[in-house]
């Protein structure tokens, strides 16, 4: 869920009522521009802000923290990433740059 500036992470028990409520604040995104995805299911997900891919992790606090994926990936600063896309074994990134208005 996202609000603001913030994004929230809600966990359900069995009932599906909500059991907690987690918030990463400031992150200064657009839900439009922002990507999330969980790759590989393990209930973390990855999402872009800026040039970075990060994978949002539960701290042992319960808090969420945000951990770079990859020092492998290696975008200019002036880059955006726009979408993530799953094919197989292969994740497809796209990039490109912030459209100002």
């Amino acid at each position: 869920m996202y609000s603001g500036s913030s994004l929230h992470k809600m966990s359900f028990n069995a009932d599906g009522d909500v059991a907690s409520i987690t918030t990463l604040p400031d992150l200064h995104i657009s839900p439009f521009t922002c990507p999330m995805y969980d790759f590989d299911e393990d209930g973390n997900i990855r999402i872009g802000l800026g040039h970075v891919i990060y994978k949002i992790h539960t701290a042992p606090g319960g808090e969420p923290e945000l951990r770079p994926v990859s020092s492998k990936i290696q975008l200019e600063p002036n880059t955006a990433i726009h979408a993530f896309c799953l094919k197989e074994n292969e994740i497809w990134i796209a990039i490109g740059v912030p459209q100002c208005r």
